[in-house]
């Protein structure tokens, strides 16, 4: 089981999601696997090693700015983390959540 949990700027909690998420025995996934636990800082993919440009907006400027690459970069790594596509509320909570950093 998967909870997350939306905070405001003091960490006070504005809403809770739940998601079950299927691995294989061992295997342990989520945002921080990938992007680390500072989304101001650059990541690493898990697999592949490749850079990954910082999530938070206030670091990567270029993070928001084209609608395609958005909805193609919500597709895969919904499906890779959450293993399953995200709704369009967990979509507007993670942007607002990355916009706020």
């Amino acid at each position: 089981m998967l909870y997350f949990h939306l905070l405001d700027k003091d960490f006070n909690e504005l809403q809770r999601m739940r998601s079950v998420v299927q691995l294989q025995p061992g295997e342990q996934r989520s945002c921080v696997t990938c992007h680390g636990t500072d989304l101001t800082k650059p990541g690493k993919h898990a697999t592949t090693g490749k850079p990954i440009e910082p999530l938070a907006v206030s670091a990567n400027s270029e993070r928001l700015t084209d609608p395609a690459k958005v909805e193609k970069w919500f597709g895969r790594n919904c499906r890779w983390t959450l293993g399953r596509d995200c709704t369009p509320q967990e979509k507007g909570d993670f942007v607002r959540y990355i916009q706020s950093l």
